[in-house]
């Protein structure tokens, strides 16, 4: 595998798809040897605000980039994540 911090993916030797192409999803920034390789360990802290104003897509949108955040992250980093609310 070869990645660069510009988005740009190699995999040798070479594959197709059945389609002939690579797939549009798949994004080596967010793999963990990639994450792994490319920073020192991490100390991490997530707030998720969890108020009333929050309700519907929003508290998805957040959901989504915790998880984005905790997928890039190794076995060396330390992550704490925080609820918080007005009530």
């Amino acid at each position: 595998y070869f990645g660069t911090s510009a988005g740009a993916y190699r995999l040798f030797p070479a594959y197709r798809n059945d389609d002939g192409c690579a797939p549009a999803t798949y994004d080596p920034r967010f793999r963990p040897w990639y994450a792994a390789a490319l920073t020192k360990p991490k100390n991490v802290i997530i707030l998720v605000d969890k108020s009333g104003s929050m309700n519907g897509p929003r508290m998805q949108h957040a959901r989504d980039a915790a998880d984005t955040v905790l997928s890039t992250l190794g076995p060396g980093d330390f992550v704490n994540v925080v609820a918080f609310s007005d009530q």
